[in-house]
């Protein structure tokens, strides 16, 4: 079973393409292509991109990694 990647899924959820994310996060469309095709995991990438995109998205930081994030990181990088 394929599992999508965050970009993919976000792309897919709010019916934007990477080209448009790019557009409005000011992000190349290639930076979110090269993170989708080297598996690059969402805790990963810089705050201040995961910044641009959550706000784009009108959501919270903490939110984006809550959704798009792999759940297992999450539990240890978040002291709830």
């Amino acid at each position: 079973m394929y599992m999508k990647n965050w970009v993919d899924r976000i792309c897919e959820d709010y019916d934007i393409t990477k080209y448009q994310l790019g557009k409005l996060t000011g992000l190349r469309d290639t930076w979110y292509g090269n993170c989708a095709r080297r598996g690059t995991k969402l805790q990963n990438i810089k705050f201040n991109n995961a910044l641009k995109i959550a706000n784009i998205l009108g959501i919270s930081a903490e939110r984006l990694l809550e959704r798009y994030g792999e759940k297992e990181e999450i539990k240890h990088r978040i002291k709830i």
